[in-house]
């Protein structure tokens, strides 16, 4: 399924200087919706390909979340998709947690 979607060219994007600046030129602006699908397959087969970067792909530490990331190459691993989404969801219950703690405690 994936080699089939990958098959649609999609189309290159251009520039073209008009007297008003620099701007798309006609036809590569949206993508089709085949286009797109064509993007997303052929950067999967480039990650499915990759053992090194295959590694780092990770799922969040969320137990709702079921996204996936690519940890960093170098330097601290990621624990949450998103620190602003999951991580501080994670964070905040935490604290509600130790809070509850030592007000029982």
């Amino acid at each position: 399924m994936v080699n089939g979607l990958a098959a649609c060219e999609p189309p290159a994007a251009r520039l073209e200087l008009t007297a008003g600046g620099v701007r798309p030129a006609p036809g590569s602006g949206m993508l089709t919706e085949d286009a797109l699908l064509s993007v997303v397959a052929r950067d999967l087969i480039e990650l499915v390909a990759d053992a090194s970067r295959r590694e780092r792909l990770t799922s969040c530490a969320s137990e709702v979340c079921r996204m996936l990331y690519l940890n960093p190459p170098s330097g601290r691993a990621r624990q949450w998709c998103s620190m602003r989404r999951c991580g501080n969801n994670a964070k905040a219950a935490a604290h509600r947690r130790r809070r509850a703690a030592t007000a029982e405690g």
